[in-house]
């Protein structure tokens, strides 16, 4: 089987990354989120989505350019390169912290467990898999089972991506709030991995979703999983659709009739006058991510009692003062944190871990080439970030690179980052880089078995 390429588009905040083991500083821009990787097995209906074209551009042509803060952001300390890392002896994995790999097939599975490596991910297509209102296929049903007890043979830990970033195209006839609506009426149709259905506000879909995980933790077996990983939404992760949409900016998506009869402000649009309008309307639009977050934990939970689950939170997330700015402003679009998107994308982690009331649950956030610039709350990497608020909680953190494959030394980078800000595990994108990129198994070996 050929293997399967991830697209990705990584903008960066004033600092530096590492690309192809030099550091290149950049200047500020927008924060983007990770991007998705296509599926095995995908039926006609899912081959026939858009598919995105491959950027490799640090800085995307249509991310906004704010004038950066005053606000010093120092460019963080280089990692040491992988050649100084590989010249290190070998010595036995560390317990305290796991590496695990994306895309994991039964073909290297025991390679990589040799390697050091202990998680693998199965990533499942729901459109495949439910082609029509609870019309199973038992053949890809069958074929993804077989390749969870490959992996599981081999000694691998199997992460479950349901696919729900992959909807069937009958999920979007089951009632007439099934799309995400803007301020402007558009209606929220995305490309590969983001054409998704509207959860946050519509119960329908959300009864779909959780017949089909039922289904899937009774075909493949709740018990042989190790972790699942929860974002439900575009490339299922934990937010609203982008900010920019149909030659509109600053769009928040909830809109439809449904969203619509729960807004605590029926008609106020952002950008209209009244701060107090201002303040319900994005309490209100931040909770209802929060909430969804609360109602998919828990559908996971009951489909899968043991297993971890991994809650995807994207891109840069939200800092400390960044709504209150906004509030003041009437959201009308004019803030740092409105002109990145995380603001219209609703990504309130503070909020969102807070809710979590679930222990067994790990934080995820997929940019680890992302570094510090400095050590506050407005200044610290996503991923840092992310796990200071998960260790004010008890919980672990999980991080992923944005890049598929990548240098030798931007791995490196990568690993000293995810042992130097304590997370708990590191997931490389993806399996397939390791057997064709600089970024090798073998590279991948020497840094688990470093300290």
């Amino acid at each position: 089987m050929a293997p399967h390429q991830r697209f990705w588009t990584v903008a960066v905040i004033t600092g530096a990354v590492a690309v192809s083991g030099t550091v290149v500083g950049v200047h500020r821009s927008a924060p983007a989120t990770s991007a998705p990787f296509r599926p095995p097995a995908l039926t006609a209906s899912a081959h026939a989505v858009r598919a995105l074209t491959p950027d490799h551009n640090l800085q995307g042509t249509s991310d906004p350019t704010p004038v950066p803060t005053p606000e010093p952001t120092p460019e963080p300390t280089a990692a040491p390169t992988a050649a100084a890392v590989l010249a290190a002896a070998p010595a036995p994995p560390s317990g305290s912290m796991w590496f695990g790999v994306l895309q994991a097939t039964e073909a290297h599975a025991q390679q990589e467990a040799a390697a050091g490596v202990t998680v693998g991910e199965l990533e499942l297509n729901w459109s495949a898999y439910e082609p029509g209102p609870g019309q199973f296929d038992a053949g890809y049903a069958s074929q993804m089972r077989n390749r969870l007890n490959g992996l599981r043979a081999a000694g691998l830990n199997v992460v479950l991506d349901v696919g729900m970033q992959y909807p069937p195209a009958w999920i979007f006839n089951v009632d007439g709030n099934t799309r995400f609506v803007n301020q402007y009426g558009d209606v929220w149709h995305g490309g590969q991995s983001e054409d998704v259905a509207n959860a946050v506000f519509d119960n329908a879909v959300r009864n779909a979703e959780a017949a089909y995980i039922a289904r899937v933790a009774a075909d493949l077996g709740a018990g042989n999983f190790w972790a699942v990983r929860a974002g439900g939404l575009l490339q299922n992760e934990l937010r609203y659709p982008h900010d920019k949409y149909n030659g509109h900016s600053n769009a928040y998506w909830a809109f439809d009739a449904a969203a619509q009869s729960l807004s605590p402000v029926p008609g106020w649009r952002p950008g209209q006058p009244d701060s107090a309008r201002a303040a319900a309307f994005m309490n209100w639009y931040l909770q209802s991510l929060t909430d969804f977050q609360t109602w998919l934990t828990g559908t996971y939970r009951a489909s899968f009692p043991s297993a971890w689950l991994q809650v995807l939170y994207p891109s840069w997330g939200l800092r400390p003062g960044d709504v209150d700015l906004a509030v003041q402003r009437n959201l009308d679009g004019s803030t740092a944190a409105a002109g990145w998107g995380t603001l219209e994308m609703g990504l309130d982690w503070p909020r969102q871990v807070a809710a979590l009331r679930d222990s067994h649950v790990q934080l995820y956030n997929a940019w680890m080439e992302r570094g510090d610039d400095g050590s506050t709350a407005s200044t610290m990497a996503p991923a840092h970030y992310l796990a200071t608020l998960g260790a004010a909680r008890g919980l672990r953190t999980v991080g992923e690179n944005a890049n598929p494959g990548g240098s030798p030394a931007m791995m490196a980078t990568v690993v000293q980052r995810a042992r130097a800000w304590g997370l708990s595990g590191l997931m490389w994108l993806d399996e397939s880089t390791l057997f064709s990129t600089a970024a090798s198994l073998s590279t991948y070996s020497a840094l688990i078995h470093s300290s």
